[in-house]
C-alpha cells in the first residue's frame, strides 16, 4: 500500500513540477591546504585512526609525501611531510604491516622503485623503504590480490610497457616483482573484482595505448585479458555506472592534436566482458587526464569528476550510465589527480583535488541532495516526459527500478 500511495504522489508531482531541471547539488568554494612542490598524486584515508579521512599527496619535485590530518569537520591541519625516493609520483596504500593502520605507498619515477612508509598507528610514518620494480613506476594500487589477506601491490611501469606485481609478507616487506608485459605506456593502474570471482584483478591504461584488463586466478597470478578504448587515454575509473551490480569502466583521453577531448563509458556483462558506450565531450581538458567516479549528488548511482586546468567539472549519471551537461567548480591551477571521501562526518562524497602548479591541495565540501525540486523526473533522464510514466508503471506493477527520487 505505501508503494502505491508514494507512487502516487510522484505521479502528481509529475505533472506539477516544473519542466526545469534544477541543480541537485553543489560545492562549496574551494578550501586550499599547501603541500609539498607539485602534487601528482592523491589518497583519502583514516590516518591517524581517528575515524575520518585525511589526505595525502605524492609530491613530484620535493620528493616527498604531504599528510594533511582531518579534524573532523572537513578543516585539515598544515601538512606533515615525508622523505620519498627521487620523483614521487603515485601513491597508494593499505595495511601492509597487518597492524589495523594505513601504511603508504608511493612510486619513485626516477629511481625505478617504490618507497613503502609504515605507519605507527597515530599517522606518523617510519623511514621509507625502497623496492625496485621494473624502468619509469608512474602509478600504483595497494589490494589484495592472493589468499593470504595481505595487502600487495600492483605498479604501472610506463618507461618499460609493463606492470610489476609485489605480493606483501604480512610483516611490512614484499616480495621481489613480478613483471608481466602490458601496452604502450601504461600509465595508471587500478584493482577491482571485474569478473565478479572474488578476487581483484588489475586494469590499466596506457598514454599511449588503450585499456587492458589482467584476470587473477585467485593466487595473484595474472592472465592478460580484453584490451579496449583509444589512444591518449591513461585516464580511467571503475564503479558501477548502470545499476546492474558489476564494475564498468570510464575512460578519457586526449585526441592527437590535443583537442576534442573526451571519456567514454564501457560496460560490463558481470563476467568481465567489457562492451563500449558512448562518448561525452566535457570540455577541453587542457594537459591533465584525471576524472573519477564517485557518487556526488545523493541518487543511488555513481556520477564522473573531471579535472582541468584551474578546477574540476562535475557531469552527472542518468541512471543508466549516461552523464549529464558539465558543471564547473573552481579549484587550482594545474588541477590533476583527485580523491573523494566524506570529509566532514555528514554522509555526503566531497572531493580533494592537487594543484600541481599552485603546490596545494584544494577541498571540495559537497552541499548536495536529492533534486527534490523536479522530482516528476522519475528516471532522472534531465527531462520530464512520457517515459517518466512508463518508468512509473514498470515500477508499480512490473518490479522495476524504483523512482531516483524515492
Amino acid at each position: 500500500m505505501f508503494k502505491h500511495i508514494s507512487a502516487l504522489v510522484l505521479f502528481l508531482c509529475l505533472f506539477l513540477a516544473s519542466p526545469s531541471v534544477v541543480a541537485s547539488s553543489f560545492f562549496d568554494p574551494a578550501v586550499n591546504y599547501a603541500v609539498g612542490d607539485d602534487p601528482k598524486g592523491i589518497i583519502a584515508a583514516d590516518i591517524d585512526g581517528d575515524g575520518d579521512m585525511d589526505v595525502t599527496t605524492c609530491n613530484y619535485e620535493s620528493n616527498n609525501v604531504s599528510v594533511l590530518k582531518n579534524n573532523g569537520d572537513g578543516v585539515f591541519e598544515n601538512a606533515v611531510n615525508y622523505n620519498c625516493g627521487e620523483a614521487s609520483w603515485g601513491i597508494s596504500g593499505g595495511d601492509f604491516d597487518g597492524d589495523n593502520d594505513f601504511d603508504l605507498a608511493v612510486t619513485n619515477l626516477m629511481d625505478n622503485t617504490i618507497s613503502i612508509l609504515l605507519n605507527d598507528g597515530s599517522g606518523i610514518f617510519a623511514e621509507p623503504v625502497s623496492y625496485a620494480v621494473d624502468y619509469a613506476p608512474t602509478s600504483l594500487v595497494g589490494a589484495k590480490l592472493n589468499e593470504d589477506n595481505y595487502w600487495d601491490l600492483a605498479v604501472a611501469t610506463g618507461g618499460a610497457n609493463t606492470i610489476s606485481i609485489l605480493l606483501a609478507n604480512g610483516d611490512g616487506s614484499f616480495a621481489n616483482a613480478v613483471i608481466y608485459p602490458s601496452i604502450s605506456a601504461p600509465w595508471t593502474i587500478d584493482a577491482a573484482d571485474i569478473d565478479s570471482d572474488g578476487d581483484n584483478d588489475v586494469v590499466v591504461a596506457g598514454i599511449d595505448g588503450p585499456v587492458k584488463i589482467y584476470f587473477n586466478d585467485g593466487s595473484g597470478s595474472l592472465t592478460g585479458g580484453q584490451e579496449f578504448g583509444d589512444y591518449h587515454g591513461g585516464a580511467f575509473s571503475i564503479a558501477d555506472i548502470d545499476r546492474d551490480n558489476d564494475l564498468d569502466i570510464v575512460q578519457g583521453f586526449h585526441y592527437v592534436d590535443g583537442q576534442g577531448d573526451i571519456f567514454y563509458n564501457y560496460f560490463n556483462d558481470g563476467n568481465g566482458v567489457i562492451s563500449g558506450g558512448s562518448f561525452f565531450e566535457p570540455y577541453y581538458f587542457d594537459d591533465n587526464m584525471f576524472l573519477l567516479l564517485y557518487e556526488h549528488d545523493c541518487d543511488g548511482d555513481n556520477d564522473v569528476i573531471i579535472s582541468c586546468e584551474g578546477g574540476v567539472s562535475v557531469m552527472e549519471n542518468n541512471g543508466i550510465g549516461g552523464f549529464g551537461t558539465p558543471v564547473p567548480y573552481t579549484a587550482g591551477a594545474g588541477a590533476n589527480a583527485m580523491c573523494a571521501a566524506d570529509f566532514n562526518g555528514d554522509g555526503i562524497t566531497d572531493v580533494a583535488v592537487a594543484n600541481e602548479d599552485d603546490n596545494n591541495v584544494s577541498i571540495l565540501i559537497n552541499q548536495g541532495g536529492l533534486n527534490t525540486a523536479n522530482c516528476g523526473d522519475v528516471n532522472n533522464s534531465g527531462e520530464i516526459n512520457i517515459f517518466d510514466i512508463t518508468y512509473l508503471i514498470t515500477f508499480l506493477y512490473l518490479d522495476g527500478p524504483a523512482p531516483v527520487c524515492w
